[in-house]
């Protein structure tokens, strides 16, 4: 796979997964993927099955990848989207597979 640059996926769960396991088969390196989740045994799981790193926080990821990909509950979105607001710029590729969240929500 020719090199996309860094991706982190804000959320650990069955969907990010699913994503993670095909850009690792698609030929993408572990060490491209970034993962932050609340809890401590997904983030230990994911990094041991699949290579990936782990963060705890979300700004972390993003201030540390290119591509920043929504994985987690919509319920949530106004936290998160708080708390990286700062450390989001222009350069960076922002995926959502939140279901149910504008695009007007996420750009503002």
């Amino acid at each position: 796979m020719k090199t996309i640059g860094k991706i982190g996926f804000l959320g650990g769960g069955n969907m990010a997964e699913a994503f993670i396991k095909g850009l690792l088969q698609g030929g993408l390196p572990a060490g491209e993927i970034t993962v932050s989740d609340p809890n401590d045994l997904r983030r230990e799981f994911l990094a041991e099955r699949y290579g990936v790193r782990t963060a705890i926080e979300n700004r972390e990821v993003v201030e540390a990848v290119d591509m920043v990909v929504l994985a987690f509950k919509p319920q949530i979105v106004d936290e998160v989207l708080t708390g990286i607001a700062s450390s989001f710029n222009g350069s960076k590729l922002l995926i959502s597979i939140l279901a149910g969240v504008s695009t007007r929500l996420l750009e503002g």
